[in-house]
């Protein structure tokens, strides 16, 4: 489903880029590899849920005034996506660090808008 705000397609698509290229850089960390990389995508899956989540709720509660079973689907979601960390580190052993680096994909695309929104405003001077 296309996203109709520009600004939540374009956050979007920052995360993913920068999950795809934290999990390359793993790649080639020393003591990285193949099990680092994954779990780095794992850890992004994870982050991009919870966002979607977030943001279906937030679009409920806005656009159909906020029905008790939105609610549920809330914490429904979110008991899914405890359930999915546990299976990736608890069962899957995927590496903890690399599934919160994976995590932290949100985080850069956050600073990725908050610097791409101060360049297009003019704040940020050329020298």
């Amino acid at each position: 489903m296309r996203e109709p705000n520009p600004v939540l397609q374009q956050f979007e698509i920052d995360a993913l880029v920068g999950c795809a290229v934290l999990s390359a850089l793993s790649l080639l960390l020393p003591g990285g590899g193949v099990l680092l990389a994954v779990s780095v995508l794992a850890g992004g899956a994870l982050v991009w849920a919870s966002f979607r989540t977030v943001k279906a709720s937030i679009d409920a509660v806005v656009w159909r005034s906020g029905r008790p079973s939105t609610l549920v689907k809330i914490f429904t979601r979110y008991g899914i996506l405890a359930v999915a960390a546990y299976v990736m580190l608890a069962r899957l052993r995927l590496h903890p660090v690399g599934v919160l680096i994976g995590a932290s994909s949100l985080a850069l695309a956050a600073a990725v808008a908050a610097i791409r929104c101060q360049w297009s405003s003019g704040s940020v001077k050329s020298r």
